[in-house]
């Protein structure tokens, strides 16, 4: 989040890249979503808020949020 609103947007990837713990998947997923729209890769962006979708919990409440991204890149988990 910090890189993010420092606009470290190569470093922030680079944090991210590689396998996240299982746990912690839908969190990298959707924070990599956050720094590909901050850089103005909508297309990636909706794909990785869609993996953040598919790994988030049933029930768990950042499912919302991550369905509010793609509501607003006019994209739905489907």
């Amino acid at each position: 989040g910090l890189l993010l609103d420092e606009k470290a947007y190569d470093e922030g990837q680079n944090l991210l890249s590689g396998t996240a713990p299982a746990r912690f998947a839908a969190d990298w997923a959707d924070r990599r979503g956050d720094l590909l729209l901050a850089q103005g890769k909508t297309e990636e962006a909706r794909a990785e808020y869609k993996t953040a979708l598919d790994k988030a919990e049933a029930g768990a409440p950042m499912r919302r949020v991550i369905q509010l991204k793609l509501d607003a890149l006019g994209g739905s988990a489907s």
